[in-house]
């Protein structure tokens, strides 16, 4: 599901705090 893939990436990049 490279759809789910892209929003997540996304996300990911402009909040890389909320992974930590």
């Amino acid at each position: 599901m490279p759809v789910e893939s892209q929003p997540m990436s996304v996300e990911s990049q402009a909040m890389p705090v909320a992974s930590r």
